[in-house]
């Protein structure tokens, strides 16, 4: 596969991954929040099954997406001054959320599945709790990789600068979001929903700009050895 069909490859890769994201997070109705009772918790999970099970297989296969995008930036950020260190920090970064994401989605499933035979708690615990969590201290992994490729994107241009900004932004809020974990109530907290929803969607809008960055990367980039 030549250069600038990696490039355009990558960038449609990086576009079904949030289509299919996106229609992973909308396949069921909006979870319990933090006020509510175990009890309501479990029979969301038991009325829900099926949905949660195709959840989680739409999300493994965003996951096998947002991988081959990576492999493609990194093939441009590459070119930059320091893109062989950053490059591999963005794209590492990266195929560890999706690893961690594939885990938590497996686990999720699982839940699913047993909620009937556990207990509510249970099922709370390992079927939503752990799942959020897990999502906002990825917030540390989304942060390393998006600081790697603004830093490699905003001096030398190989990408469009406003996309390095857009990473910068998903970095602050990212970590922002992390502090979710000492929040036990409000919209703040693990289940309150701010505090992962806004962290998706600044990542989100950069995934989405450097996405559609790919299509018109600088022709000079692509002769770059890996």
């Amino acid at each position: 596969m030549n250069d600038r069909r990696l490039n355009r490859t990558g960038g449609i890769a990086g576009l079904a991954y949030l289509v299919i994201a996106s229609a992973a997070a909308a396949i069921t109705s909006k979870p319990p929040g933090p006020h509510a009772s175990n009890q309501s918790v479990q029979h969301f999970f038991i009325e829900y099954q099926g949905r949660l099970v195709a959840q989680g297989w739409l999300y493994a296969l965003a996951t096998g997406l947002v991988i081959w995008f990576a492999v493609a930036v990194r093939r441009v950020l590459y070119a930059a001054s320091s893109g062989r260190h950053l490059g591999d920090l963005f794209f590492v970064g990266t195929v560890a959320v999706g690893a961690l994401s594939f885990v938590s989605m497996s686990i999720r499933i699982v839940a699913a599945g047993a909620a009937a035979e556990l207990s509510a708690s249970a099922v709370r615990a390992v079927g939503t709790d752990f799942s959020l969590v897990l999502l906002a201290l990825c917030g540390f992994i989304v942060a390393l990789s998006a600081i790697g490729y603004a830093c490699c994107v905003i001096p030398d241009g190989l990408l469009p600068r406003w996309t390095g900004w857009l990473a910068i932004v998903a970095a602050t809020v990212n970590v922002a979001g992390t502090a979710s974990v000492f929040v036990t109530d409000g919209p703040l907290s693990i289940e309150g929903g701010f505090a992962t929803v806004l962290p998706v969607a600044a990542t989100a809008a950069w995934y989405l700009g450097t996405s559609i960055s790919m299509f018109t990367a600088r022709d000079e980039t692509l002769s770059q050895p890996l």
